[in-house]
C-alpha cells in the first residue's frame, strides 16, 4: 500500500503516513488507561506514551518518514546503463508512400529484406554500397511521445547482505 502510494504519487495518504509510523516505531497502539486516568483506545507516541490522533500523526511524523523510508529508484550503473528517463516506447505505422533509397551496410540490407518482404527493394549500389528504399504498406516502429513514469526497479538493495 504504502510503495503503491509513493511510487503513484510521492506522497503518503494520512492511512499511510499511520502505517508508515507504526511500522518505524513512532506510534503504537495503546488500549487501557492513561496516567490520567482517562480510558483511552488510540496511537501514541512511542517516545512520550502521549495519545495522538491519527489525524496529526502525518503532521507530525511525515518529514521524518520521508527522510528515513523511501523507494529505491533504479541505479544506472547496476543495470547495464539502463536509465529509465531515456526509455523509448515504439508504436507500429505503416507507410502510406514510397519511401526515397537510404545507404546500408550489405548485412543492414539484407535485414531489411528478411523484414519487409514485397515491401522493401535492395541492391547492390556497387562500391560496398547498398540502397533499401521501403515501399507503401511497409510496417516501421517509431518513437511515441510517452514519458515513462515508473522508477523504482524491482532490484534488490544495494546494502542487502554485506
Amino acid at each position: 500500500r504504502t510503495r503503491w502510494e509513493m511510487e503513484k504519487e510521492g506522497l503518503f495518504s494520512l492511512e499511510g503516513c499511520v502505517e508508515m509510523a507504526w511500522l518505524l516505531g513512532l506510534v503504537s497502539h495503546f488500549d487501557g488507561r492513561l496516567p490520567s486516568g482517562e480510558t483511552y483506545s488510540g496511537w501514541v507516541d512511542s517516545k512520550t506514551k502521549s495519545p495522538i490522533a491519527d489525524l496529526d500523526i502525518k503532521t507530525q511524523y511525515e518529514t521524518y518518514i520521508l527522510e528515513h523510508t523511501g523507494i529505491r529508484l533504479v541505479e544506472p550503473e547496476l543495470f547495464g546503463g539502463y536509465s529509465p528517463h531515456r526509455k523509448l516506447f515504439y508504436q507500429q505505422v505503416s507507410i502510406d508512400q514510397e519511401m526515397k533509397p537510404i545507404e546500408v551496410s550489405k548485412e543492414e540490407a539484407l535485414a531489411f529484406r528478411r523484414q519487409h518482404g514485397d515491401h522493401c527493394e535492395v541492391w547492390d549500389a556497387g562500391a560496398d554500397r547498398w540502397l533499401v528504399r521501403l515501399k507503401k504498406g511497409a510496417q516501421i516502429y517509431v518513437p511515441k511521445a510517452l514519458q515513462f513514469d515508473r522508477l523504482p526497479p524491482g532490484g534488490g538493495a544495494t546494502g542487502a547482505g554485506r
